[in-house]
C-alpha cells in the first residue's frame, strides 16, 4: 500500500537497514499519490465452487489463494487467507465506498462436504 501510496517498499526498506546498508527513500511526486486499502478474506470450510472477480471504480489487485474445486478448513489465523485484495484511487471517497464494497462482499462460496 505505501508502494502504491507515496513509492515506499517498507519489506525493502526493512531488509535493506537489517543487513546495514542506508536506504535513500525516495517519495513519488506527490501528484502521483494514490489512496489505498486492502482488505482480506479468511478461508471458509468446503469446496470452493464459484469465485468472482471484483468490479469497483478503483483500481484492484486481487491475490488469490484458491483455486475452484479445491476443499478449504476454516481460517485459524490471520495468515491463513483465501483472497486478499488491493484498491488505489485518487479520490479518497471513492476508494472509502470501494473499500466497504469490498470489505463486506464474499467473492467465493463454498459448499460444504458431507461426512461418511
Amino acid at each position: 500500500m505505501f508502494d502504491i501510496y507515496q513509492g515506499v517498499r517498507l519489506n525493502d526498506l526493512h531488509l535493506q537497514l537489517q543487513i546495514g546498508d542506508s536506504p535513500d527513500i525516495i517519495l513519488k511526486d506527490r501528484n502521483e499519490w494514490k489512496y489505498s486499502a486492502y482488505s482480506i478474506h479468511p478461508k471458509q470450510d468446503g469446496v470452493v465452487t464459484v469465485i468472482e472477480k471484483p468490479i469497483l471504480e478503483s483500481d484492484v489487485k486481487v491475490y488469490w489463494q484458491i483455486y475452484l474445486e479445491e476443499k478449504l478448513n476454516e481460517s485459524q489465523s490471520m495468515m491463513d487467507v483465501a483472497i486478499a485484495i488491493v484498491l488505489s484511487h485518487h479520490d479518497f471517497s471513492t476508494l472509502q465506498r470501494d473499500y466497504e464494497v469490498a470489505n463486506s462482499t464474499n467473492f467465493y462460496k463454498t459448499k460444504k462436504t458431507s461426512v461418511r
